[in-house]
């Protein structure tokens, strides 16, 4: 263990501080959701499957404010 995370190959590749993947669920995985799992240190996945065309950029942009 290294600090306040887990060290392993999978934090290594994806950059996070736990071994934590939140999958891209539809009508799931919401902005909240994966800001969220991504501020705890986890890997979010945004579900883009179930967000209308066109809001994607708005939805990227929630998570990224978040």
């Amino acid at each position: 263990m290294t600090g306040n995370g887990l060290e392993t190959p999978l934090t290594r590749a994806l950059g996070c501080r736990h071994p934590v993947v939140q999958t891209a669920m539809g009508w799931v995985a919401d902005p909240k959701l994966v800001a969220a799992t991504t501020n705890a240190g986890g890997f979010g996945f945004l579900a883009a499957a179930s967000i209308p065309p066109g809001g994607i950029d708005a939805a990227i942009a929630a998570v990224k404010a978040a």
